[in-house]
């Protein structure tokens, strides 16, 4: 069993995974952490030449893993796929086009030994408002005992950023069956990360471990539509039941501050893929939008999101 598994999702990406995973496999190499650290790459259906590459990596190193989707089945599930392929002890998210330099490899096997009894261990590699304003210093480590001290602390998005999660192996797998939910999410990781947050199974570590790249993602564009409906069902799910009403409440008025904004990429992107049928967007690749909780725009969805009342379970959800 390796100590660590670095798990790579990616799409139609290839001259970004080649260099940062190149990079990546050559700092193990060097650093003779071949036997510590093993490397997991799932390959959504892409078609830019991105599964020939990888099929040549598996072959000159035995440290990685590789795995192909026959068809795009979007994020979420590619993410799952990935993050359950790994043997390693504890597991690290990196994006395809996030580089990993020398030196956090060693700081995220130092986590994993010094905090191995937590299920959840998260760095500063992006760090949000609510974090930095503290002004923290370089290695503090943060415990965290439930989701409000977690967004007092954190701010809401902290625990979206992947490169940010370090996840201990065992805990992670409790969620497998994640990977066959028809939901898709551009935040499936938030659920685990949340969960190990609220029963105080989560520290944050005040050392980045990656240097992020937004300056090409593809998401930027969308970030509004997921932030306005996909982050509030989850904050609905995985939030409400534990925290007081009005705080609940706060957050996703504060989210549907781009509703407009997002219904009108909704609308465009749904007119768009039933003029053009089979065509691939960035979030209808596997079934209509309409048909996706998580992402709809449909009047009966953001009802039941932001209107409808469900905060009356509240206290059963703390007493289970």
């Amino acid at each position: 069993m390796y100590d660590l598994t670095i798990a790579i999702p990616t799409y139609q990406r290839l001259p970004q995974l080649q260099n940062n995973l190149m990079q990546l496999l050559r700092l193990i190499r060097e650093n003779g952490l071949t036997d510590r650290i093993q490397v997991c790459v799932s390959d959504n259906g892409s078609t830019d030449g991105t599964w020939a590459f990888l099929e040549q990596i598996r072959q000159d190193y035995a440290f990685v893993k590789c795995f192909r989707q026959s068809e795009n089945l979007r994020f979420a599930r590619n993410f799952w796929t990935v993050g359950l392929m790994g043997d390693g002890k504890y597991l690290y998210f990196s994006g395809d086009d996030d580089s990993i330099p020398a030196t956090s490899l060693d700081t995220l096997l130092r986590q994993a030994e010094r905090f191995s009894h937590k299920a959840l261990i998260m760095n500063s590699s992006l760090p949000s408002t609510e974090y930095s304003r503290r002004n923290p210093e370089t290695g503090e480590v943060l415990e965290l005992s439930d989701s409000k001290n977690y967004l007092d602390q954190c701010g809401l998005f902290f625990a979206t950023f992947i490169g940010n999660l370090l996840f201990r192996r065992d805990y992670f797998q409790q969620y497998r069956e994640c990977q066959s939910r028809i939901e898709q999410s551009a935040y499936p990781h938030f659920i685990p990360a949340l969960r190990a947050i609220r029963s105080g199974d989560a520290l944050v570590v005040n050392e980045p471990v990656c240097v992020p790249d937004d300056s090409i993602r593809s998401w930027r564009k969308w970030q509004r539509v997921y932030t306005a409906v996909d982050m509030a069902r989850l904050v609905k799910q995985e939030m409400a039941p534990f925290l007081p009403e009005n705080l609940t409440g706060n957050i996703l008025r504060s989210l549907a501050r781009s509703l407009p904004m997002a219904c009108v990429y909704f609308w465009q992107n749904e007119w768009e893929r039933r003029q053009h049928p089979g065509k691939l967007s960035f979030w209808s690749q596997s079934e209509p939008p309409m048909q996706n909780p998580y992402v709809s725009c449909s009047l009966a969805n953001l009802w039941d999101i932001y209107m409808k009342n469900s905060y009356n379970n509240a206290n059963t959800a703390k007493n289970d």
